[in-house]
């Protein structure tokens, strides 16, 4: 599992276009090993068009986001998000609900320098307002869903028990993170929001060339989060990037 590190202050990126998409589906497992020979051998498969709720995109904005209850859940639920070829991701998981927000990297980071007055405002209105702004009338924020997403505010028996939270970033081919400070500005956000006791993990993906063919067969850019409310009777979750998975778990 990644966890989160410090790393210099790397050359900025400049943003491709987002234009490419994958194919293919996989169900949740039960257990690690029957889940990495999954993705081994069934990942290529997945579309995430058709097997998962798709985060809607609006080329106009910096960026989107969807909340999905979980405690009412009767079958598997899938959220996912894709052509990263630069952005970044989080996800808050709980047992009462999952938010997933994809922040463009154009207008969230690219064309932002943190050391001007200009570039922190843009920064704030494009990347941190999704998190701890209120909900617009088309996105929900962190922050708007916080009462299923904190498990320190409300009564103790409506408020989730624990919530997971990580951020997916992109890296240049040394694991060098593309955006550091940003991603710093990120987490410390997230804590606050959410009051947690500690920082939101990070996930690192290789940031590739949109027209790589890989994107076709590798399910390349790509966030997945799975829940099956009934998985051999167990509430099971899992979370992957690219073809990684990064976290599985129970709820209670």
């Amino acid at each position: 599992m990644s966890t989160a590190m410090q790393f210099p202050r790397a050359q900025r990126h400049q943003g491709h276009k987002e234009t490419q998409s994958i194919t293919k589906r996989y169900n949740v497992l039960a257990d690690g090993a029957a889940i990495n020979n999954h993705l081994r051998t069934e990942v290529p498969k997945l579309d995430i068009k058709s097997s998962a709720f798709k985060l809607p995109r609006d080329q106009n904005e910096p960026w989107s986001a969807v909340k999905q209850n979980l405690d009412d859940a009767t079958s598997v639920v899938r959220i996912g998000t894709e052509e990263l070829v630069g952005c970044s991701v989080v996800v808050a998981i709980s047992d009462k609900a999952v938010w997933m927000g994809h922040f463009v990297e154009d207008t969230g980071f690219g064309e932002h320098d943190l050391d001007t007055p200009e570039g922190q405002r843009g920064f704030r209105d494009n990347v941190l307002a999704g998190i701890s702004g209120p909900a617009t009338n088309k996105y929900p924020t962190i922050k708007s869903e916080e009462a299923r997403l904190n498990p320190k505010i409300g009564t103790a028996s409506r408020r989730p028990k624990s919530v997971v939270v990580w951020i997916i970033t992109g890296q240049h081919n040394s694991n060098e993170r593309m955006y550091p400070d940003e991603v710093e500005l990120m987490q410390a956000e997230l804590k606050k929001t959410l009051s947690l006791d500690n920082d939101p993990e990070v996930h690192q993906y290789e940031v590739v060339d949109g027209k790589d063919p890989r994107f076709d067969t590798e399910a390349l850019g790509t966030v997945l989060f799975e829940y099956d409310p009934n998985n051999n009777g167990q509430k099971s979750w899992r979370l992957l990037a690219h073809k990684d998975l990064i976290q599985e778990g129970v709820f209670p």
